[in-house]
This record gives C-alpha cells, sequence and structure tokens, in this order.
C-alpha cells in the first residue's frame, strides 16, 4: 500500500543522489585536471599527456566512491585503446573491473560493459584466448539483462565471432555473426551502420573458408553500403576496403588488391595524422600487393615503414608485427638480401608462435618463407625441414583441397625438383596448386 509505495519512493531518491554524487565527483576529478593544466610552462599538452596525468593522480590519490573511481578509469582505459596504448588501457579497464566487480552484488549492464572494454581492449593486444573468456561472460551477462533484441547483445555478439574466427573455430564464429546480423536487420532495417559491418564480418567466414566468390560479393555489399551512408572517408569505409583488398590479395588479384589497399592506407592517414597501427596494417598490405606483383624494393620499403609505426605504438611482440616482418623478409629474400631475410623471418615466427593461441596459418605462413628463403641461400636439407613442416601444419587445419595447402606444396615441388628427387616429388605433387581441382 501506501508504505511500500513510500518505501520504493524512498530507494528512488537514495539511487538518484548516489547517482548525483558520482557524477559530482567525477566532475571534480576532471575540472581539477583541466585547471591543473599550464600551457605557458608546460606547452599545450595532447591527449595522450592528459590521460598520463589523470592516471598517475588516480594512482596516487583515487576519489572516495569506488564507483567513481572505476567510471574514470573506464573512461580513460577506452580512449587509451583508441589511441593504441594498450598497455595503459589494460591496467585502467582491470581495475575498473575489479571494483565493480567487488562492488556489485549481481550481474549489471555496466559490469558487463566493462568487461566486453576488456576483452576488446586483450584482443587488440594479441591475448585472443583471455578476450574470448571475457567476451564470453560479458555476453552471457548481457543475454540474461537483455532478453531478446538488443543492440549490445549483438555487439557482444559480434566480437565473440570475431575471437572465434581468430581461433580457428569457423562454424561457431559464422553462427555468431548470423545471428548478429539477423538481429541488427530486425532493429535497424537493411541499411545501417551496424548491418554494413554485419556483412563484413560474416564475408570474413567465407574467405576463411576460400569460397572467395562468396566472399567478395559480401566484402563489395559492405563496402557499398558504408559509403552510401558514410561517405568515403570514414574509418568504416577504410576498415571495409582493407577486408575486400585481403580477399582479392588472397585470390590472386594482385593489382585490385594494391588498388584498394591504399584506398584504406590514404583514409586511415588522413585519421590518424601522428600514425596508428590501423595505418600500419593497410600499408603491410600494399607491400604484399607490391611484393606479389614482382616489386620488390617498394614491398620492403612499405614493410619497414609499417614496422616503424608499429614500434612506435609498441606492437613489437603482437601478431601484426609478425606479418610486417615476414613481409620484409620476403621482400629482403626477393632482393638477395639473404642474411637480414632470415634474421627477420626467424623472429617473425617466433613472435606469432607466442601468441595465445597461435594462428596455425600465419605461422605456416611465416615457416613456407623462411624456407623458401633458406633454398635460395642453398641450404636445402634446412629447407625441406621448414617447408615439409609448414605444409604439414597447413594440412592439418585446412585439409588437402586447399589455397594455402597448394601453395605450401608448390615451394616443396620447387625444392624437390632442384634435388631432383622423384619420390619426394611423386608425394607432394598431387598437392600443388597446379593439380588441385577447380
Amino acid at each position: 500500500g501506501a508504505n511500500e509505495n513510500a518505501k520504493q519512493t524512498e530507494l528512488a531518491l537514495d539511487e538518484s543522489r548516489k547517482n548525483e554524487r558520482e557524477a559530482q565527483q567525477n566532475l571534480q576529478f576532471f575540472t581539477s585536471m583541466l585547471e591543473s593544466v599550464d600551457p605557458d610552462r608546460q606547452g599545450e599538452p595532447t591527449v595522450r599527456q592528459f590521460l598520463d596525468t589523470a592516471t598517475d593522480r588516480l594512482d596516487k590519490a583515487p576519489p572516495d566512491s569506488d564507483l567513481t573511481e572505476a567510471s574514470i578509469r573506464e573512461i580513460l582505459g577506452t580512449v587509451y585503446r583508441k589511441l593504441g596504448n594498450y598497455d595503459r588501457a589494460v591496467a585502467n579497464l582491470t581495475r575498473a573491473y575489479e571494483l565493480r566487480d567487488a562492488i556489485s552484488k549481481s550481474p549489471n549492464a555496466e559490469l558487463a560493459n566493462c568487461l566486453h572494454n576488456l576483452a576488446a581492449t586483450l584482443w587488440w593486444r594479441g591475448q585472443y584466448a583471455d578476450a574470448e573468456r571475457l567476451y564470453s561472460r560479458s555476453l552471457g551477462m548481457r543475454r540474461t539483462l537483455f532478453p531478446g533484441d538488443n543492440r549490445d547483445v549483438a555487439t557482444s555478439l559480434t566480437h565473440l565471432a570475431a575471437c572465434y574466427l581468430r581461433m580457428g573455430r569457423l562454424e561457431e564464429s559464422r553462427r555468431l555473426y548470423t545471428e548478429a546480423i539477423e538481429m541488427r536487420q530486425r532493429m535497424f532495417g537493411p541499411e545501417h551502420d551496424e548491418v554494413a559491418q554485419s556483412l563484413n564480418n560474416l564475408a570474413k567466414t567465407y574467405l576463411e573458408a576460400e569460397d572467395y566468390d562468396r566472399a567478395e560479393d559480401l566484402f563489395r555489399q559492405a563496402l557499398e553500403m558504408i559509403i552510401k551512408l558514410r561517405g568515403d572517408s570514414y574509418g568504416g569505409t577504410a576498415a571495409a576496403s582493407q577486408n575486400l583488398a585481403s580477399c582479392l590479395l588472397e585470390r590472386g588479384d594482385y593489382a585490385g588488391a594494391r588498388e584498394t589497399y591504399l584506398r584504406a592506407m590514404k583514409i586511415r592517414e588522413a585519421l590518424f595524422k601522428g600514425g596508428h597501427h590501423l595505418v600500419a596494417s593497410s600499408m603491410m598490405g600494399v607491400a604484399q600487393a607490391e611484393l606479389a606483383l614482382g616489386n620488390a624494393e617498394e614491398s620492403r620499403r612499405l614493410a619497414e615503414n609499417a614496422l616503424a609505426i608499429l614500434r612506435q605504438q609498441r606492437r613489437a611482440g603482437h601478431p601484426d608485427f609478425a606479418d610486417a616482418l615476414a613481409t620484409l623478409g620476403a621482400a629482403q629474400s626477393a632482393l638477395g638480401m639473404s642474411e637480414d631475410a632470415i634474421t627477420n623471418l626467424r623472429q617473425a615466427l617466433d613472435i606469432a608462435m607466442a601468441v595465445n593461441p597461435p594462428a596455425i596459418l600465419q605461422v605456416a605462413s611465416i615457416r613456407g618463407e623462411l624456407g623458401d628463403c633458406l633454398r635460395r641461400m642453398g641450404r636445402r636439407e634446412e629447407a625441406a625441414t621448414e617447408l615439409e613442416r609448414a605444409l604439414a601444419e597447413v594440412r592439418g587445419i585446412r585439409g588437402d583441397v586447399s589455397h594455402f595447402t597448394g601453395k605450401a606444396a608448390d615451394r616443396l615441388v620447387v625444392l624437390y625438383t632442384e634435388l631432383n628427387d622423384q619420390s619426394a616429388l611423386a608425394r607432394v605433387t598431387p598437392l600443388a596448386s597446379a593439380k588441385r581441382p577447380e
């Protein structure tokens, strides 16, 4: 009756007062930060300097309310992630999660959001198994909190699917991507940014399955939609272009891949004038296309530039760094710079194998480049060891009828032809590209 209504009203007022206190503390923290800026003494601060100062101040003198600290650290961690400083992002988001988890009596939207943001940062840092675990927990919470169609649930589905795809769990990935795109189409209609993103993501599963016609069609649909909705200079346009380019490169349209990677790179260079790992990623794509077109010197230059950006972004242990080193090594090998190539390819292989879990296709690809370089140097016994292992790795995940299996076998055909090893040729030739059914 009236007493129960009064009790509920008082509880609502208490919650409102608590929210107001936290908002005031957040405002006070950032106001004091802004007031502490002295351009005459320090020069005009950058965003990164502002974040570093805020984090240091928070470490030394956290606010009275744990929720306030958690909220501030989530903001700082999210911005750090967008700037590519993943160590600081992880530190802030981990602390935010610990605070929220200690306070929360049951799953709630804020805790799920914090888990999701921490998982996203771990993903970008290359910690895929850790990201998958946190994405799964966040998705479970969001499904419970928001049954039916929900934007946050669709986002969780998409991110967890990306983890599964990176970990080689193709069918699970496609199932979640399909659920996400159907949910987004029900919520937003057939044309929307997030629908285009889902088309793009679904295309990745067909690329992984080597269904290049279906993948290219979906990538082009996604790119056309995002250009229609957002224009030619949008970050999402760069991402969609990058993915289409990777499909074109894999299916052998090297000129088309170069043109499309260049489009992505130019958009990203305009968006990130100080350098960013996304710029480096597009630059690596251009380098790979140039190498495939026979332009080894240009490929080497671009790969070195990409590596410089990745070092600046503190990503020297990331799978992207391994890709850039491998591209540089392959270009050096083509140019006869064999010793430099071997050094870079071995380092790339070490980085790729240290990822948790390692992407076997990436490992096998780098190992194949290493074996090819050893063959060119006349170190054929070492080459055979690496190339046989690369073939076994690819066959283990892709089977015998695969573009990648054919490429790995092609390298062995060249080696065993040079050695005039007819027995070995008889074994590997049926797997080579020329022998694969169309």
